[in-house]
């Protein structure tokens, strides 16, 4: 049962001693994923961030020291011994400290086949004297006494690490049975009724361990990312099944902690962090050699992971929904091409577009009747995804990432219809003038499927690029925004005046024009009311829209428009 109020600092200079108790969503709020920064020097000294710090970031200053310079010199005395004078430069004056120092082969060998995991099981052992993990650390210690060994019992190691990380939720205090979770570690059947799994007094211990695992082996962790790390954190630890609804028994779902939830996406984000290059390759031999998820057909490996998708996007808690985005924007950052990059995002937007259509929760407004439920989940979803995108596009505070200018590209571009089809191939194109055309070939009225799904996706825009705004803090940050939304809706005026000269096969397109520049219009008037029109200060931007809105009001374009444009 997770404690609702721990005991932490105070920061507040005038109780300095003082000790507080943290609520859940404060705790929430300071909870991180991002593994490319400090995380020792973002939330102050604690136990596990100085253990994170040391095995994840050892060339980081310690907090709170001055980096001093270091001089070895080597010499020796009449008796052989080798000394080493280490020089420390001050601010005042300089020490010189001589350090015997005596070579040894056998500590050299030693040391250079010892892993960090070792080090960091016998240092967990230390520390945590729960009967429970010392039963862990008797099993698995023998197979982590060399990194040769860890390969070799690497079977063993990941199967240890995934039973002790949960327990059954009928026996707290034992580790899970291997036969429970023998669909992760083989090619068994999954079972059809899932088992509810709770955290245990190892779980933190033993995901710290997942992430140095991770960097101990680096590449070979690759077969198991996807098959057994993955689905045992996000489907048994972030989401377990909810508890029996019988008349005879009701129960409440027990919380998450977050404290165990942040240490999860952090482990994760170290698993991607040291496997990224095989997670994001599109060599056919990489398949072959490291087994799992090679892209033989020229794709990338990123698309095995959309389908943890919905389960940490669209998780029902915020920070869940935050630490998952942190966790996977990385990957899209470090996607090999833009076009890869560009097909990834669109269809992420697409199957959040499909599912919310096809469970009811859109956007309502055929009169029928929708469940809280869907619309609560349909605005999860929407959340998530705005958060995946804007993690990706945001940079250091105040500005945008170099990757923005193809997410925004894409975000517009699932609202604005090309006219040339350039990004739908031709079999596509033709199946989708057979679907919109009934059987003696006259057109079929607008879809209201499609408006729908179109709705939400403008949701989705709203939201990203309200992030955007809210991080950006100079108009001359944004500049590559406004370059997108101004050229969207030049494109989709363009689209919209040819549909005049045009067919029934460019006439059947005409709302899908209209709709667009009704929502990117609705979008940049948005980014102009940001902070009172903030983003358009130091800029000619105003210009440069007032230019493009000139086109939307001439005769030619205004009369045949609808009454929401």
């Amino acid at each position: 049962m997770e404690h609702q109020h721990k005991k932490s600092l105070n920061t507040d200079s005038r109780s300095k001693n003082r000790i507080r108790y943290s609520s859940v969503r404060d705790r929430a709020k300071r909870t991180s994923a991002d593994v490319y920064r400090s995380y020792k020097r973002r939330i102050g000294v604690t136990t596990s961030a100085t253990r994170e710090e040391q095995v994840h970031h050892p060339d980081t200053p310690s907090a709170g020291r001055e980096k001093k310079r270091r001089k070895k010199i080597f010499g020796g005395d009449s008796r052989g011994e080798k000394k080493t004078t280490l020089v420390r430069g001050g601010n005042k004056s300089q020490k010189e400290e001589f350090v015997q120092h005596e070579e040894s082969d056998e500590n050299e060998l030693e040391s250079g086949l010892e892993s960090c995991f070792a080090s960091e099981l016998d240092l967990a052992q230390d520390r945590n004297a729960s009967e429970l993990f010392g039963k862990f650390y008797r099993e698995i210690w023998p197979l982590t006494r060399s990194l040769a060994e860890m390969l070799h019992h690497a079977d063993d190691i990941v199967a240890i690490l995934l039973c002790y990380l949960l327990s059954p939720e009928s026996d707290p205090s034992a580790s899970t049975e291997r036969d429970d979770i023998a669909h992760l570690l083989s090619d068994s059947p999954a079972p059809k009724a899932r088992v509810a799994y709770v955290s245990n007094l190892v779980t933190t211990d033993v995901l710290h361990l997942i992430g140095v695992l991770a960097r101990d082996f680096r590449h070979e962790i690759h077969r198991y990312v996807h098959p057994t790390i993955v689905p045992r954190i996000v489907y048994d630890l972030l989401n377990p099944p909810p508890p029996p609804s019988t008349e005879s028994e009701k129960r409440q779902q027990l919380p998450l902690d977050v404290m165990v939830v942040e240490a999860a996406f952090r482990a994760l984000s170290y698993v991607f962090r040291y496997d990224s290059n095989l997670l994001l390759s599109s060599s056919k031999d990489e398949k072959s050699e490291y087994g799992g998820g090679g892209g033989g057909d020229g794709s990338n490996n990123l698309e095995p992971m959309r389908q943890f998708y919905g389960a940490t996007l669209a998780h029902r808690r915020d920070y869940v929904r935050r630490l998952a985005a942190e966790t996977y924007a990385p990957l899209v950052r470090r996607l090999k091409s833009d076009s890869a990059r560009a097909k990834h995002i669109r269809r992420v937007i697409r199957a959040l577009a499909a599912s919310a259509a096809a469970s009811g929760g859109g956007t309502g407004d055929s009169g029928d009747w929708v469940p809280k439920t869907a619309v609560r989940a349909r605005l999860d979803a929407i959340d998530g995804v705005s958060l995946l995108l804007s993690r990706s596009s945001c940079g250091v505070p105040g500005r945008l990432h170099s990757k923005a200018q193809i997410v925004v590209s894409c975000v517009l571009g699932s609202l604005v219809p090309r006219q040339d089809g350039s990004d739908v191939g031709t079999k596509k194109k033709d199946k989708k003038r057979k679907k919109n055309r009934t059987s003696d070939g006259s057109l079929k009225p607008y879809d209201q499927d499609e408006q729908g799904k179109r709705a939400v996706v403008h949701e989705v825009a709203s939201t990203y690029l309200e992030m955007l705004s809210n991080h950006v803090r100079e108009g001359q940050n944004f500049l590559l925004v406004w370059n997108e939304l101004r050229r969207a809706l030049d494109s989709s005026i363009g689209s919209f005046i040819s549909t005049e000269v045009g067919g029934d096969e460019t006439s059947m397109m005409r709302n899908d024009y209209m709709d667009g520049m009704h929502f990117v219009i609705g979008l940049i008037g948005q980014c102009v009311e940001c902070r009172d029109g903030a983003l358009l200060e130091n800029t000619d931007e105003a210009d440069r829209l007032a230019g493009v809105m000139e086109k939307v009001l001439d005769e030619t374009v205004y009369k045949r428009l609808d009454r929401k444009v």
